[in-house]
């Protein structure tokens, strides 16, 4: 560290791997000759890596909430972090079929987890049912009878996409 600098730059021999790692600085001194004492700091390294096709599925929704069998009475899209991936979701987009995406928000879905998405305006009703929520200002309204619904990166690479029919829940008495 040369005086005036206020960072460290290190070099390593290998890469990290995902995990928790403990720096130390030992014999440091400032300008004065001041001598810190050994310090450990934690940290927690995560390589953050580009969503490739089906990394991230679209794994539930509810496009008909009412009635609500249970679930509060709104629109959500779940997603799946099938990969072994840490996903930064604002590289992604959503929409439907109106085909205007929807740019997310920061958020690292972590390797084989789930995500619920909704308006800001339903995120508490959800909280109810599971904690890990990004509430998505324009998320696309999804149509009750049938729609689109497509998860895709910054370049229009589709992760993941699903078109779905009202008929996927009619109930075989109901024909």
């Amino acid at each position: 560290l040369n005086p005036g600098q206020n960072a460290v730059t290190l070099r390593l021999a290998t890469p990290l791997g995902n995990g928790t790692y403990q720096l130390q600085a030992k014999d440091l001194a400032d300008c004065s000759g001041q001598t810190a004492t050994t310090t450990p700091f934690d940290f927690l390294f995560i390589n953050i890596e580009a969503a490739g096709e089906f990394d991230i599925l679209i794994n539930e929704f509810m496009a008909d909430p009412n009635p609500s069998a249970g679930l509060p009475e709104v629109e959500w899209i779940e997603l799946y972090n099938r990969s072994n991936k840490w996903i930064d979701l604002q590289t992604l987009s959503i929409s439907d079929d109106s085909g205007n995406p929807k740019a997310l928000s920061a958020y690292l879905l972590a390797p084989d987890s789930f995500l619920v998405l909704c308006t800001p305006v339903n995120a508490p009703l959800m909280r109810a049912f599971t904690t890990r929520i990004l509430a998505v200002p324009s998320l696309p309204s999804l149509n009750d009878d049938g729609d689109v619904i497509v998860l895709s990166d910054a370049n229009g690479l589709v992760i993941d996409r699903v078109n779905y029919d009202k008929s996927w829940h009619t109930k075989p008495s109901a024909k």
